[in-house]
């Protein structure tokens, strides 16, 4: 008697077919799960491209004047420092091809009636209009959309590892500051390892951590990662205030305008007294995943991981240390930061 076996397997044309069908399912599929990174990519890639358009401004800058842009503060066509605590990007704004925007800030302007000198605006009035003008050069594609009667930025100027006095020093330990400027001949560490301007985190809007705590204790200067263990009250608790990181672009207070390299990247910030100018620690962050892009003062643009050495929250310097041009406690992180006080920056853009 014949075993008639019941056939249950492909045969090979079969296997083949379905393969080939298996294989062009996934081809499809590919661009749709690849399409949301691709997408960052490219957002990354044009925030880059802002800040090297920035930091080339800076170097332009230099070039005419004889010295960088004060981070924080303007001297008028006549050379006359201003009062106002206006951002280093309004001095910038002629070398990255803005001067029809330069123009409006640099000349007296009426609005609605209300008289507004050269320079002068109040930094809080937004009918002020370049004040309240939205650029897509001050904003990284990856930021969080927000309503502001300002126009944002995501950027900033860095301070160096400067987090007491920071309004008051008395010369430049970082690139940039209040009302001083930078010879960059005097940037002994170099220029291409020393950051300039940087990625800051911005709107609140998504992530708390992004804003800076308004009223942080000044015990934290000592220990920075205390803020850390704060984090939890600061997402839960009503009533605390944040400030917006970026919130104005012209802004260049230190809450709203400047960063420092202690505390790791998209880490949190804070200040020790409710005022734009406190002291405090002012974190370089992005909605980039695992980093931030940053600007060297050379023109270089970097993506800095946010696992570079940051020396484990160590004590920030006192005035006196700084004064003594101390190396910098806060690892890798903190020597990027500085301009000459002479720390080993060697490998550092293996972060």
């Amino acid at each position: 008697m014949k075993n008639h076996m019941k056939r249950t397997g492909f045969t090979l044309p079969e296997l083949l077919t379905a393969l080939v069908c298996v294989g062009i399912l996934l081809l499809l599929l590919i661009p749709v799960f690849s399409r949301g990174g691709s997408r960052e990519a490219a957002r990354r890639m044009s925030c880059l491209n802002n800040l090297r358009n920035w930091s080339l401004a800076a170097l332009q800058y230099e070039s005419v004047h004889g010295e960088l842009p004060m981070g924080v503060g303007i001297k008028d066509q006549g050379g006359v420092l201003q009062a106002n605590p206006v951002s280093g990007f309004v001095a910038l704004l002629p070398f990255i091809d803005q001067d029809k925007f330069y123009d409006e800030i640099s000349n007296p302007m009426v609005v609605s009636g209300t008289e507004y000198p050269a320079f002068e605006a109040s930094l809080a009035d937004s009918d002020y209009p370049p004040w309240a003008k939205e650029n897509s050069i001050f904003i990284c594609p990856s930021a969080a959309s927000d309503t502001s009667k300002f126009g944002r930025t995501s950027y900033a100027f860095s301070v160096g590892d400067v987090a007491r006095n920071i309004s008051q020093q008395e010369s430049l330990r970082g690139a940039f500051g209040y009302f001083k400027t930078l010879d960059t001949t005097d940037v002994e560490d170099g220029l291409s390892n020393t950051i300039g301007i940087v990625e800051i985190g911005g709107s609140t809007i998504d992530n708390v951590t992004s804003g800076c705590l308004a009223s942080g204790e000044a015990s934290w200067l000592d220990d920075p990662k205390q803020v850390f263990s704060a984090l939890d009250k600061w997402h839960y608790t009503s009533g605390v205030k944040l400030i917006d990181r970026g919130l104005h672009w012209a802004d260049g207070r230190a809450g709203v305008g400047l960063a420092n390299m202690i505390l790791p990247i998209n880490g949190p910030s804070f200040q020790v007294q409710d005022s734009p100018t406190a002291d405090g620690v002012y974190s370089v962050g992005s909605k980039h995943n695992g980093g931030a892009n940053v600007a060297n003062l050379d023109g270089s643009i970097h993506f800095i991981s946010e696992d570079i050495d940051t020396g484990d929250g160590a004590a920030t310097l006192t005035v006196e240390q700084m004064a003594a041009g101390v190396p910098s406690p806060h690892g890798v992180w903190g020597a990027l930061g500085t301009i000459g006080s002479g720390e080993d920056t060697q490998d550092w853009d293996r972060y």
